[in-house]
């Protein structure tokens, strides 16, 4: 618990509200406020002229170094994008996707990787079709591969539910995938930083995170992973001098040399503060907070969340507990969420209200503690007690 206590100095948020809404967006810890007032200070007494080019090739060599620490892959396997949903259109457009052919999709799916799907439908006549992301691991792997036909191009699935919290065996799928010759994408957006991620390991074709969830990074950061077999593969839906081998790596006849690497899929990096920010934040992340512990703190939260909400009446847990990472959904038998959030904001208590299954969502992240589970506990006891 010291360490906890410890860490909550760090992010100024949790001091005057109960943070229960990571998976919304995840507080900041001062490093990242630090960091960016620091770069808009020397650019404001420097200029941002010749200075800020090289700074951000530095930042960016740097953050894919960062990256491949934290999450087991080569550096030159990532690309720096905005989050979830850009990585999606990346693949997506990047894929040569024709009328008819399917995009195999799971109802616990984010609308970052919904939408992106549906625009494929909208201009290239793909078909979605669909599987129940919230069946037990094997029938999930069998439902999979029973929807797998000569037409299906790639699986677009969550490794955590953003709305029920449902940790999938992305590792099973991702390996009966393989066998069946289909690229996998995985959203990793409610996953990483809540739960230990080797890429090296796990081997997907595409993982995308967005950083401001609980890799505690500023809005607009993320990532993309791509498998080294897809970088030549995949096709260049953009193009600025940021993205070439080097920066004159172009002629007016319309040549030009990508860069080698997934640097090529880069979101355009112009915003040096911005990519400092998360940079600093995840070398903080890994040395100060300690992402091990953080895996092992926000699983044990999740653990003690569950097994007392299991002991309160008027609640359905959807949760499983023995697939869960950082995030608690539940629903009120006698009330509905949206009302409950709304009693708990009142309280200074910060918690996620998901329509499409009217749940309370609590996504713990390293700086919470089992006070703030408590609180949240002694409301929805204060409120069956009052009939709500």
């Amino acid at each position: 618990m010291a360490h906890v206590e410890n860490l909550r100095r760090h992010f100024p948020a949790v001091r005057y509200i109960t943070y229960l809404n990571t998976g919304n967006s995840g507080a900041l810890p001062d490093a990242t406020v630090e960091a960016v007032g620091d770069i808009l200070k020397l650019q404001l007494e420097q200029g941002r002229g010749s200075s800020e080019r090289p700074g951000l090739a530095e930042t960016a060599s740097a953050l894919r170094q960062e990256l491949s620490h934290v999450f087991s892959a080569s550096p030159q396997s990532f690309s720096l994008v905005s989050g979830v949903a850009q990585a999606a259109s990346t693949v997506l457009w990047g894929l040569d996707l024709m009328e008819g052919d399917e995009i195999l999709l799971t109802r616990l799916n984010h609308q970052d990787i919904l939408l992106p799907a549906f625009i494929q439908k909208q201009r290239r006549g793909v078909k979605l079709r669909y599987i129940d992301g919230t069946l037990p691991a094997d029938a999930l792997v069998r439902e999979l591969t029973n929807h797998l036909t000569a037409r299906t191009k790639i699986i677009m699935l969550p490794q955590v539910s953003y709305s029920t919290g449902h940790r999938l065996p992305v590792e099973q799928v991702i390996e009966a995938a393989s066998r069946n010759g289909v690229p996998v994408f995985v959203d990793g957006g409610h996953a990483a930083g809540a739960e230990e991620v080797a890429l090296d390991a796990m081997k997907p074709d595409f993982y995308a995170v967005s950083g401001h969830k609980w890799l505690c990074g500023p809005d607009g950061t993320g990532f993309l992973y791509m498998d080294n077999s897809w970088i030549d593969r995949l096709q260049l839906t953009h193009m600025d001098r940021s993205l070439l081998a080097y920066s004159q790596a172009y002629d007016d006849a319309g040549h030009y040399l990508p860069a080698s690497y997934a640097q090529r899929f880069d979101s355009s990096i112009t915003d040096l503060p911005k990519w400092t920010a998360f940079l600093k934040t995840l070398q903080f992340m890994r040395v100060t907070v300690g992402f091990d512990y953080s895996y092992t703190h926000v699983h044990g939260l999740s653990g003690e969340l569950i097994d007392s909400l299991l002991d309160l009446s008027g609640v359905k847990v959807l949760t499983p507990r023995e697939a869960r990472a950082g995030i608690v959904s539940f629903q009120m038998t006698n009330s509905v969420a949206k009302k409950f959030v709304r009693e708990a904001t009142a309280r200074q208590i910060d918690l996620g209200w998901i329509p499409s299954v009217d749940a309370v969502r609590v996504s713990m992240g390293v700086y919470n503690n089992s006070g703030d589970i408590e609180r949240v506990v002694k409301l929805i006891q204060e409120l069956n007690t009052r009939g709500q």
